[in-house]
């Protein structure tokens, strides 16, 4: 009996895990931050988008909620001495609530207006362009994709005369098995690798 080997194959790398990089708010892309197939680290911006009217938005709501709050505050009292109704004080702090909610949203629009890096890794090339218009409708929204590259997966595939080759025909991932990278320039990679996953 012939004691199998080895066994060279084409195969591709890929990130671990793979992130879209989506626009959570509609503008004009000002800049891109990075460099395109650089890596990043999660949280660091990315892209900047025109934040004037999430800012404008932002002091409207801010100085909304500032009035309603003090209506509320007002009325409050004066319901208290029974001289308003229990309607005019229940739709000021309703209007109050509804105004410190819509407070919170514009603070997170004008935070989103910088596009960061959802996780660490390798970044892709950029969709869109300084100046275009990005939406958040889901063909508008994304800018580039993150590669987890640590670790780092290998796929292949093996042909029926390579599968012929090997213990009992198959492979088999509870066997030990070792796996050596070989880059384009025919270095080996430093650190071998393990099957863990198989599919037909």
């Amino acid at each position: 009996t012939t004691l199998f080997r080895s066994i060279e194959v084409t195969a591709q790398a890929e990130g671990a895990k793979e992130t879209e990089v989506r626009a959570r708010v509609s503008g004009i892309l000002l800049k891109r931050l990075y460099e395109e197939g650089q890596r990043v680290k999660e949280g660091q911006p990315l892209f900047q988008i025109d934040p004037e009217p999430y800012k404008i938005a932002l002091e409207e709501w801010q100085a909304r909620s500032k009035q309603t709050a003090r209506e509320a505050a007002r009325l409050k009292g004066l319901f208290a001495q029974q001289a308003v109704s229990r309607k005019e004080f229940d739709d000021a702090t309703s209007a109050n609530e509804v105004a410190q909610a819509s407070l919170k949203t514009a603070q997170l629009n004008l935070k989103w207006t910088t596009v960061t890096a959802p996780m660490s890794g390798v970044t892709g090339r950029a969709q869109r362009s300084e100046g275009n218009l990005i939406t958040t409708a889901s063909d508008g929204s994304l800018l580039t994709s993150i590669y987890q590259v640590d670790p780092i997966w290998v796929r292949f595939g093996l042909s029926a005369s390579d599968t012929s080759r090997l213990p009992g025909g198959r492979l088999d991932a509870s066997l030990p098995t070792s796996v050596e990278i070989f880059t384009p320039d025919g270095k080996l990679y430093p650190r071998k690798g393990k099957i863990n996953f198989l599919s037909t």
